[in-house]
């Protein structure tokens, strides 16, 4: 199943939605500081943070959030 699905179905699933979070994000950043063309590095990031951005929606909307998952998923891509 994508990684995405776990946060569509109701009730929301924190932990399944939550589960391999961070590694997924550090994966892409990864991707992005490999990457030699700048817009290519750009599109990866922008990805992740969208990605970030919809666990974030979801998982405040269910009342679920974590600041220790938030906080572990920003320093990977380095927001404040």
């Amino acid at each position: 199943m994508p990684f995405h699905d776990y946060w569509t179905p109701k009730p929301y699933d924190y932990d399944r939605a939550t589960h391999g979070l961070v590694e997924k994000l550090q994966a892409y950043m990864d991707l992005a500081d490999a990457q030699e063309d700048e817009a290519a590095a750009e599109g990866i990031r922008g990805t992740a943070l969208q990605i970030h951005e919809r666990w974030h929606h979801f998982s405040t909307d269910a009342g679920m959030l974590k600041p220790e998952d938030d906080a572990r998923c920003r320093r990977i891509l380095l927001l404040r």
